[in-house]
């Protein structure tokens, strides 16, 4: 992981700093901040379409047509996104604490136009929803008297669903999968346009990570940012960094 070294390190000084004073606090913490979601784009068509030339009547028979083409469209790679946190946890430990919280994934979308000559030829969109609850255990070690480092390894419950769509727009295209040793003089063209969905809904289970900063605005109230990491989760990678407020009480 990339930030491994950080939360090994924080976690085994966090242990051998452990004494006998404990502390009980519940806390509750929510926040909010900017994901990135990455996925090997999946390949929507993969065809043959019929795409007129300049300069040519497209007129010969369909197997030798100058104008058959072959096209693949692939669905554009996911971008960034919104998340939202809130948390509710228990310190049980000067430098221990426990926490259950809810992670929602939002926003993650994007779209990509293809252009053929003077104008758009294919279009391909991609959604992405995640959320869930994470259980991690965390430790903290104090820098100054209102600065900590902390780190956190969890295990994270969750539901995603991917949407993809693409679209072969005005022009006339073949029906997908056709091969082009396949076509005759008497192949029919498909008129278009036509569009191709592909919908994944998944749910599991999956490692988390997080490290972070926090300062303590009171005794009561700390300020934290946050980087977390969720790996493997449904052919996904996310990443997020959050900002959010802590009450101990």
């Amino acid at each position: 992981m990339r930030f491994s070294s950080l939360l090994v390190a924080t976690l085994i000084l966090a242990c051998s700093h452990m004494d006998s004073s404990a502390q009980d606090n519940w806390f509750i913490e929510l926040g909010f901040g900017p994901g990135e979601m990455e996925r090997a784009p999946s390949t929507l068509y993969d065809g043959l379409v019929f795409r007129p030339l300049g300069g040519s009547s497209c007129l010969f028979p369909v197997n030798v047509n100058p104008c058959v083409q072959d096209e693949t469209i692939a669905s554009p790679s996911l971008g960034n996104g919104e998340v939202s946190n809130f948390a509710i946890g228990w310190q049980f430990h000067q430098f221990w604490s426990l926490e259950v919280s809810f992670l929602n994934f939002s926003d993650f979308t994007n779209e990509r136009i293809d252009s053929f000559q003077a104008g758009p030829y294919s279009s391909s969109f991609i959604d992405s929803e995640l959320q869930g609850f994470n259980l991690s255990l965390s430790g903290h070690l104090d820098v100054t008297d209102s600065l900590l480092v902390f780190g956190k390894i969890g295990a994270f419950g969750y539901e995603s669903e991917i949407e993809e769509t693409a679209s072969l727009l005005t022009r006339d295209t073949f029906i997908p999968g056709i091969a082009r040793a396949d076509l005759t003089p008497d192949t029919d063209v498909q008129n278009g346009p036509m569009m191709v969905n592909n919908f994944i809904k998944d749910d599991g289970a999956a490692l988390s990570f997080g490290a972070g900063i926090a300062y303590k605005i009171t005794s009561s109230l700390q300020l934290r940012a946050e980087y977390r990491a969720l790996p493997n989760i449904n052919d996904l990678d996310v990443d997020a960094v959050t900002l959010g407020l802590r009450y101990q009480f």
